[in-house]
């Protein structure tokens, strides 16, 4: 259910999504399938899939390990993914029907090895284009 102030609320337990950092636009449709706040007139029939209907539902950083629990809400469905500063490598781990959602993201390279994933190299982003 959303709250008056933008919060969702589920068996009980209030959850506040975080503002996009990033300038970006806020989802066409809540968790639920409703349209969302400020969708434009028209607008609340589309089916979008974005960057924006990832949500990160928890964060933690280990010894240079960034690990991040993603629910992915067009596609309905839990990853979490390891991201080793040291090295570049990401891994992706999509959780199962199976299995817990917070065992996986406390124990990513496990459950990796057990999908058979393998880390790969983060390609580096950069914010302006290289001058040759």
């Amino acid at each position: 259910m959303i709250l008056a102030d933008g919060a969702l609320s589920h068996r009980g337990r209030t959850v506040v999504l975080p503002e996009p950092v990033d300038g970006g636009r806020a989802p066409l449709r809540t968790p639920g399938g409703a349209p969302a706040r400020g969708t434009p007139p028209g607008h609340d029939d589309c089916a979008m899939t974005s960057v924006h209907d990832i949500i990160e539902l928890d964060t933690r950083t280990t010894d240079g390990i960034d690990v991040r629990l993603l629910w992915h809400s067009a596609e309905d469905r839990v990853s979490v993914t390891a991201h080793d500063v040291r090295s570049g490598e990401t891994v992706e781990v999509e959780v199962r029907d199976h299995e817990r959602a917070l065992a996986v993201f406390h124990h990513p390279y496990a459950y990796a090895a057990f999908h058979g994933v393998e880390p790969h190299a983060e390609e580096p982003r950069f914010l302006t284009p290289a001058l040759g």
